[in-house]
């Protein structure tokens, strides 16, 4: 814990202002209830554990009483009636009630280092302790005393603020909780603590682990590096390119003290990613962070920022040092990008003869540690990955804390923060709750920002900054594209000029069938463009490109989708940026056509000549026109986005959306938003000579001028209303900073099994292939056959192979496997499953799905559905996954 608190004093100092300590004292408390964070272990229910034959030589249990039995109960529950035996307060010399109180929540901390509150709810003393225990554990906490000098004059705690009788709300625990985790990893690893013989004295014992401990934060990558003296706009740029006003405006943002909560907000192409950047750095310098953790909505978008900033995070540091970076998501170690970092850090470290003291050693051993474990990711200096990982701290679930712990450190960066339904919405401005009060800033990202959703997640972080259950704070005006500030010296709205990008008017078209959204994509790709129709459902997208194929033999369009496995959708993804991404040439695009789900939404960086759309809300209608004709490329067709979309003055019934796009209607079920988004969007799509933020809330039905519903679609605004609402009442599990950790819900849960978002629940399917002898992962069959490869060859082994041949579909598809008539296959699934973790090989959402040839070079199986009716499925690679027993 000394070592971690010389390592982050910008930690100590918070958790010491927020406690009413001076920092000397936090130190003194934080390195005492360290070391009692084990004190559990001297209890005889624990120590029985060392087996009844060594238990019963060494025990000094009372002859006749019946032996200790652990109850049920961790050695941190044996912990409280120890304490309570001991008088451990009194043996500190804490006599001071209020001092009593917040030393006893910060052991509580410590006691919790396995990752959940524990409870004051713990075994009888008799049942579990014996006198000389409890007198050598008396004998042990006095030395503790002794040694580190505790001193009732400096733990008072300073008077207590704004008339709060009971003193600060210890908000500081969180932080206590997660660097006593962090400690004990730490300290129980082999690698930097080997066993020894207890042979020497306290004293000497507390400098030689000094010594150790301070190898052991630098060998594990958490020594920060500094940031870079200066860092201009340019540096972040292309050769020869002009900030845009939102790059300007985050270099010049006059920043104040304390927490600071900035959100950017413009159109896709305006600059938004370098501007976080800049902001980034910027407080990084003023000591507000130490580094950054960017949370995106998806895998995909965090796999394609990890590639992006691993050429430019070194930028925001200082020269000759070793910032760590990361990418936090389930998939992480399956990205070739990620994956060769860690190789060549680890070869690096090879070359120099393990891991020694020099930098590159120093850097692989910390990349390695790092890396073994997501919670770690936020004591990485720059960390990429899933918003899910962030918002798993602010709900019930092990080790939760020490990702607050880490993240407060951080600059938080929020992408695409208008992406999320109501219940992931209100667990980030929980979230953002959460990093104001422990100290931390935040940067939002944002380009279809309603005011109400605004001036929710500006009114959260100002409660948490002020230590308040609600902030009247909110979004005032609606100028777009604007920069927002929330910092000490209040509230400031900028708005700002309009940049290049997107920022444009744009006419609609709408198409009154798939027929003619096929003569478009046809027409454009003879005429020698490239066009894309982006589709709402997997089915649609494949039953297009199916079309497609018969209708024009002559070309060859692409299909992108979800339900391919991940090592397709890994090989599609890159040939789909190659070929109309922002680097892809005159020749890769020419004649081209791609058929689509909401996979090229958001995130990559692609550029179409033509654009078809099937209806979808008028903010992701915005994303997917974000997509056309993105880059300058010389002379092109004036850009117009095509909708298929029903007529919005013919409204009859109900079935409105659904007689011409029936899956669409259940992917988006509020068909009065569509219909409004459709309404709005007819009259062009003119994000530059009117206001995107109104478009958007007239879209919504909730600004001036919105189009006026037609009753039938009214009961789905009612509907919407009602999931809304249930989506807020499931938020309310939400963790709440000011209570502090001790006082957390004790039903604590591993993360894999809690949500962070609602919708469908979902099954993991590892498709398989039997030759009637053995049952491969299709992965490797058909990396064996194609002599290409694919982009993640060079990481596949017999487990990573299981992984990379996984999808997910919904439950309703997918409940179950079906029973196998097959010994022979049965015993090779059993086989194959118990290779994997324990925890994995049980679950019951992950299913095998054998397949065999369909002789057309793809693969056909079988699994039941949620009615247990049994589907027939094919796959391939090119089409991915379809149901030929019912296709949906």
């Amino acid at each position: 814990m000394a070592a971690l608190l010389d390592a982050w004093p910008h930690l100590l100092t918070r958790i010491a202002r927020q406690a009413g300590l001076s920092d000397a004292a936090a130190r003194r408390w934080l390195i005492a209830v360290a070391a009692l964070h084990d004190l559990g272990k001297w209890a005889d229910a624990f120590q029985r554990k060392a087996g009844d034959e060594l238990w019963m030589a060494a025990s000094l249990w009372p002859a006749g009483r019946s032996r200790p039995q652990p109850l049920g109960f961790d050695h941190g529950a044996f912990a409280w009636p120890l304490w309570e035996a001991i008088t451990g307060l009194e043996t500190l010399r804490l006599r001071e009630s209020q001092a009593r109180d917040r030393f006893t929540q910060w052991l509580v901390c410590a006691w919790s280092h396995h990752g959940a509150p524990v409870t004051h709810q713990h075994p009888t003393l008799a049942d579990v302790i014996s006198g000389p225990s409890v007198e050598a554990t008396a004998a042990f906490v006095t030395a503790l005393a002794k040694l580190l000098a505790l001193d009732e004059a400096e733990t008072r705690l300073s008077p207590p603020a704004d008339d709060n009788e009971d003193g600060p709300p210890p908000t500081e625990t969180w932080l206590v909780a997660g660097l006593c985790i962090l400690a004990d990893w730490l300290g129980s690893s082999q690698r930097w603590f080997p066993y020894r013989a207890p042979v020497e004295g306290l004293a000497a014992y507390w400098a030689r682990a000094q010594q150790q401990a301070g190898r052991a934060v630098q060998q594990a990558g958490l020594l920060n590096a500094p940031p870079a003296a200066d860092l201009a706009v340019s540096t972040l740029l292309p050769a020869g390119a002009q900030a845009t006003p939102l790059q300007q405006a985050a270099a010049d943002l006059p920043l104040d003290d304390g927490p600071t909560l900035v959100i950017l907000e413009d159109l896709t192409g305006a600059g938004k990613t370098e501007a976080a950047l800049l902001l980034a750095h910027r407080l990084m310098a003023q000591g507000k962070a130490t580094g950054l953790y960017w949370a995106l909505p998806t895998k995909a978008s965090a796999n394609m920022l990890f590639t992006r900033l691993a050429s430019a995070y070194r930028q925001l540091f200082a020269p000759d040092t070793h910032p760590t970076l990361t990418l936090a998501h389930d998939a992480a170690d399956l990205h070739p990008d990620f994956a060769a970092l860690t190789m060549a850090q680890t070869l690096a470290a090879a070359d120099d003869g393990g891991y020694g003291g020099d930098a590159a050693s120093a850097s692989a051993q910390a990349c390695a540690w790092l890396h073994d474990d997501r919670r770690k990711t936020f004591l990485s200096q720059i960390g990429v990955g899933t918003i899910d990982q962030a918002l798993l701290g602010v709900l019930p679930t092990r080790f939760n804390s020490l990702r607050l712990a880490g993240l407060a450190s951080q600059l938080l960066v929020i992408d695409e923060v208008h992406s999320f339904d109501t219940y992931t919405t209100e667990l980030i401005t929980t979230l953002l709750g959460f990093q104001a009060a422990l100290g931390g800033s935040a940067v939002l990202l944002s380009a279809t920002l309603t005011r109400t959703v605004k001036t929710k997640l500006l009114a959260a972080f100002d409660a948490g900054r002020r230590g308040r259950t609600h902030s009247a704070a909110r979004a005032q005006c609606d100028a777009f594209p604007m920069v927002s500030r929330l910092d000490a010296s209040g509230g400031v709205e900028q708005p700002i000029a309009s940049s290049r990008g997107t920022r444009r008017d744009l006419a609609v078209e709408r198409l009154e069938s798939e027929q003619a959204a096929l003569d478009t994509l046809i027409g454009a790709a003879r005429a020698g463009l490239c066009a894309v129709w982006i589709r709402n459902s997997v089915q649609d997208a494949i039953d297009a490109w199916t079309r497609l194929e018969a209708r024009a033999p002559d070309l060859t369009p692409d299909l992108f989708h979800a339900r391919f496995t991940r090592a397709d959708r890994a090989r599609i993804e890159t040939a789909v940026v190659k070929r109309f991404g922002k680097a892809s040439t005159d020749d890769e695009r020419r004649g081209q056509i791609l058929v689509a789900t909401q996979v090229v939404e958001q995130s990559l960086d692609l550029d179409f000549d033509v654009m078809v759309s099937d209806l979808a809300p008028f903010d992701l209608l915005v994303q997917r026109a974000g997509r056309l004709q993105r880059h300058d490329r010389g002379p092109r067709p004036a850009p117009v986005l095509r909708l298929l979309a029903p007529d919005p003055d013919v409204v009859v019934d109900e079935k409105w959306l659904s007689s011409l796009l029936p899956r669409a209607g259940r992917v988006y079920q509020n068909h009065a938003r569509l219909w409004s988004s459709l309404q709005v969007a007819m009259a062009g799509l003119n994000l530059q000579s009117a206001n995107p933020r109104l478009l958007l809330e007239q879209a919504l039905g909730d600004g001036e001028n919105a189009p006026a519903l037609p009753s039938v679609l009214e009961r789905f605004v009612d509907k919407a209303a009602g999931t809304a609402s249930a989506q807020r009442a499931a938020a309310g599990s939400a963790l709440r900073v000011a209570r502090g950790f001790a006082a957390a819900s004790s039903s604590y849960m591993d993360e894999d099994r809690t949500r962070t978002r609602l919708g469908e629940v979902m099954v993991r399917l590892r498709l398989g292939c039997w030759d009637g002898t053995r049952l491969m992962p299709l992965a490797r069959v058909q990396g064996d056959s194609d002599s290409g490869g694919t982009p993640v060859d060079s990481i596949m082994d017999e487990p990573t192979d299981w992984r990379l041949s996984e999808l997910q579909l919904p439950y309703r598809q997918a409940a179950s496997e079906v029973t196998l008539d097959d010994a022979g296959l049965a015993a090779a699934i059993n086989a194959t499953r118990a290779q994997w973790p324990r925890a994995l090989a049980a679950a019951s959402d992950l299913l095998i799905i054998p397949l065999l040839p369909d002789g057309a070079g793809g693969w056909t199986g079988r699994l039941r559905d949620s009615t247990d009716a049994e589907q027939r499925l094919i796959y391939s690679q090119v089409t991915g996954l379809q149901f030929l027993t019912n296709r949906r």
